[in-house]
């Protein structure tokens, strides 16, 4: 009955650790410093947990952003390595002097190469309508 007990206390923990509520672009624009699109092209797997990478930037919508933006993916109890893949085109919510990045609780995310239109689309709105948020 015991172990029982523990399990059930720990389990949701695990199950919370690993989802997130979701993020709308309009919030995540309005409250992040830098927002673009960049292409992944170069990434370091330091172990099952924790990725590094950098972006090259393709589209700024918001912010400075270099040549070379940083971008990471790991820590918490979930996997997040697979999050970074070589090449793909990644949406990038960022604030000012820190790396960004991706995990199941960032509004940063993979975009799909055939989705990239309706993307800059959608930033170039947000662009447009963007109002200050104090942080």
């Amino acid at each position: 009955m015991k172990l029982l007990t523990v399990l059930l206390l720990i389990l949701p923990v695990h199950v919370l650790a690993c989802s997130c509520i979701g993020f709308t672009d309009e919030k995540a624009y309005a409250s992040h410093y830098n927002v673009f699109i960049g292409k992944l092209t170069e990434i370091a797997i330091h172990d099952s947990q924790y990725a590094t990478g950098y972006l090259d930037p393709i589209f700024v919508a918001k912010g400075k952003v270099g040549s070379r933006s940083p971008l990471k993916a790991g820590g918490g109890m979930c996997s997040q390595t697979e999050m970074l893949k070589p090449n793909a085109l990644y949406l990038v919510y960022g604030k000012e002097g820190e790396a960004a990045t991706v995990s199941q609780c960032t509004a940063t995310r993979r975009v799909k190469a055939e989705d990239l239109d309706a993307v800059v689309e959608m930033l170039i709105k947000l662009k447009g309508s963007a109002q200050v948020v104090e942080e």
